[in-house]
């Protein structure tokens, strides 16, 4: 899982990179292959939640790629199921210790006191 994670993260760091260097780097490719030329006006990244949205010009935004809306959802379900996990651990994993009472005490000594 955190490889996964690692490398959609990687992805991103490598869309934002290659849009903001060299000639030809703006649009970004991703959005130049899903969008007309003459609409694009940028673009924005996002770390958390993954994200690199292609800016049109009316100003609304669009993935690039839907593979970083499941790589969302499947991080949130699995962070969940880790909060869920570590709170039945807490209220089930505590052993019940018996109660010791003073006339226990007395039942085990040899009675020659």
């Amino acid at each position: 899982m955190t490889g996964t994670v690692a490398s959609t993260a990687g992805s991103v760091a490598l869309s934002v990179n290659e849009s903001s260097h060299g000639a030809d780097s703006t649009p970004a490719i991703e959005c130049r292959d899903d969008f007309p030329g003459d609409r694009l006006v940028g673009q924005t990244s996002s770390y958390l939640p993954l994200r690199f949205d292609c800016v049109l010009d009316d100003g609304s935004t669009h993935p690039s790629s839907p593979g970083y809306s499941w790589i969302n959802t499947l991080i949130a379900v699995l962070a969940l199921a880790a909060v869920l996990l570590l709170v039945a651990k807490r209220h089930l994993g505590e052993p019940v210790k018996p109660m010791v009472t003073a006339g226990a005490d007395r039942e085990e000594s040899d009675g020659c006191s």
